[in-house]
């Protein structure tokens, strides 16, 4: 959660690379498998503290705080991170009843996004549903 804040607050900042977040980049780096590294949180944290004021942070933490009162944490993760998340449980999950072998992502994101598509559980995930279906009803009309 801290390391979430401050990567928000740099963000609003402007303060990491081109003004974007940079400590949830590459998400393998901080697992083992599917256990947290952390050590490598601990670092990354020491990093995501330096060059941002106190304030900054104090502002990002009241708008996470906002807005998961409404919302899931899930939903303030960047989506590569999340998916990489799933992705390690999945195959932490094959492995234990002996599944080996590469485990590619064209293999998990279709089933993941028709078991995403059904579920449809917040008000957000039918709000955006909503949204593509009319996206794809406007481009439909447009090409007839």
């Amino acid at each position: 959660m801290e390391l979430l804040v401050l990567d928000i607050a740099h963000q609003r900042a402007k303060t990491g690379k081109g003004g974007k977040g940079k400590f949830f980049k590459a998400p393998d780096r901080f697992f083992n498998g599917v256990d947290f590294q952390d050590t490598q949180i601990c670092t990354t944290l020491e990093r995501a503290r330096e060059g941002i004021n106190c304030k900054s942070v104090k502002n990002a933490e009241n708008l996470v705080n906002r807005f998961l009162k409404k919302h899931r944490f899930i939903d303030l993760l960047p989506g590569h991170f999340a998916f990489g998340l799933i992705r390690r449980f999945i195959i932490y999950k094959l492995q234990q009843v002996g599944v080996t072998g590469n485990i590619y992502n064209r293999n998990i994101q279709p089933p993941l996004s028709r078991s995403v598509w059904r579920s449809g559980s917040t008000d957000d995930h039918e709000s955006l549903k909503q949204q593509l279906r009319e996206a794809v009803k406007t481009v439909c009309e447009d090409t007839d």
